[in-house]
């Protein structure tokens, strides 16, 4: 087994790349929203957004190996709404990678005021809500709008990291989502990341990052009233494959 690098080196990564990867972003940002408008993200969000993933995972000695009837159809859906389970913060990067270039991470408004950080969240599509009471529905709204003009989205519907991998209650955003929409909605479950680099953890260890992705659940006339339901069902979805991992998954592990 592959010794955990410590925290100073995950650090001495992780900060460089930050700067100089947001400057690229805010340099060379400006472009795809003058030549490219209408694209999300544009030429230079999508470099940014992959070549930085790609950095942190191959630098951290970290690979992906995805299964599941869902992984060979995703990139055919023009629009969905993609959840799962979240252990760790390199469950982004892992997303970033195995998901079509139009599936953009739903975030606080309060990210896109972290200097360098939140203008390179923005260019690479990141869609910022207001989560305040109030102000919530026209934030569900803006994201409506960006799925039914093609975009998908990813949320993680437990709202936080679990520190233990045990699948916490899942918030009922994405279903409303992907209901108003009419979309797709797609249950992926994540294993092993919470390992790798736990919720407390400083550092984050080699290995290997396994990804199950089901089937896409319609919505197609589906209401409202029908969100309770349809996120029940994914909970249950995910909590079944954590329990119930496939053997594949389990190897090496």
């Amino acid at each position: 087994m592959l010794k955990r690098p410590s925290f100073f080196y995950t650090l001495l990564i992780t900060f460089p790349s930050v700067l100089f990867f947001g400057a690229v972003a805010i340099f060379l940002g400006p472009l795809d929203f003058l030549l490219f408008p209408r694209r999300r993200p544009g030429p230079v969000g999508l470099w940014v957004k992959k070549s930085w993933s790609r950095w942190m995972l191959k630098s951290h000695g970290l690979s992906i190996k995805v299964e599941g009837p869902g992984a060979q159809i995703i990139e055919s859906l023009r629009s969905a709404v993609f959840v799962s389970n979240h252990q760790s913060a390199v469950d982004i990067l892992a997303h970033v990678m195995i998901l079509p270039a139009n599936a953009h991470f739903v975030a606080k408004k309060e990210l896109f005021w972290i200097p360098v950080f939140g203008w390179g969240a923005r260019v690479v599509g990141t869609i910022f809500i207001d989560r305040k009471k109030g102000a919530r529905e026209n934030s569900l709204k803006g994201v409506t709008a960006q799925l039914k003009e093609g975009n998908s989205v990813i949320l993680y519907p437990e709202g936080t990291r679990s520190p233990d991998g045990q699948l916490k209650d899942f918030k009922r955003g994405a279903a409303v989502m992907a209901i108003e929409a009419q979309v797709p909605i797609v249950p992926m479950t994540i294993f092993n990341s919470g390992k790798l680099c736990p919720k407390k953890g400083l550092s984050i260890a080699p290995g290997e990052i396994r990804i199950y992705i089901d089937e896409p659940i319609e919505t197609k006339n589906l209401t409202e009233e029908d969100r309770f339901v349809l996120t029940s069902k994914l909970h249950q979805i995910i909590e079944n494959r954590l329990l119930h991992p496939p053997q594949s998954l389990l190897e090496r592990a």
